[in-house]
């Protein structure tokens, strides 16, 4: 169900760093047609900082499903330039791929999002975790009431409609408060599933491709 594909190590990218990353993933996505969203911390800084937050060391993107070409992973995978560093799940279930621009060296999270039978506008993603036992099986959170457009840096980004909802749901009730929930003031807002309670849980929320 994943893979590490490329074992590597980074350090703190500085917001430039982070920033040209960004650009050079844009110009990918761009080049395969793929309508791409802020999620995360990338949308967290956006919002509350008017850019990337300066200690996040990462970047996370979304995609939904039925946008989704998964040729862009032979893409990243066959690239010079790129790193596929880790790919879990698959296109029906799960994917998630974390690829780096070799020049920049700055993680960045691929999320492909799920739509929930007879909601039109409501997504979820799924990652995956290792949980109980060593097994591994995916965990659902943050769902999405469309998208909107907001400026970021020297374009306009899509982001979830519902934000303040959406990073409530991410970082917890205090998420406009910097690093509030980084120094864990408060438990995770959306917890994996119990470690108690290994089930596979796409029946419960019936997903619909």
């Amino acid at each position: 169900m994943g893979m590490i594909l490329v074992q590597t190590r980074y350090k703190q990218p500085d917001e430039q760093t982070k920033l040209k990353a960004f650009c050079e993933l844009e110009k990918v996505l761009n080049s395969y047609g793929q309508k791409f969203f802020l999620i995360g911390g990338a949308f967290l800084g956006q919002h509350r900082e008017g850019g990337f937050i300066p200690w996040d060391t990462d970047i996370d993107i979304g995609i939904f499903y039925e946008d989704y070409d998964d040729s862009i992973e032979n893409f990243f995978s066959e690239s010079k330039s790129w790193n596929l560093i880790e790919a879990q799940g698959e296109k029906e279930f799960g994917r998630r791929l974390i690829v780096a621009c070799k020049k920049y060296d700055v993680p960045i999270d691929i999320l492909i999002h799920y739509p929930l039978m007879g909601h039109k506008d409501y997504f979820y993603f799924c990652a995956f975790h290792i949980g109980y036992k060593g097994k591994v099986w995916p965990t659902y959170k943050n769902h999405i009431r469309g998208l909107r457009k907001e400026p970021f840096y020297h374009t306009r980004c899509w982001v979830p409609s519902n934000d303040s909802e959406y990073l409530e749901e991410c970082y917890g009730k205090h998420w406009e408060i910097p690093d509030n929930w980084n120094k864990k003031t408060e438990d995770p807002p959306c917890p994996n599933l119990s470690m108690e309670d290994p089930r596979d849980i796409r029946g419960d929320l019936r997903f619909n491709p």
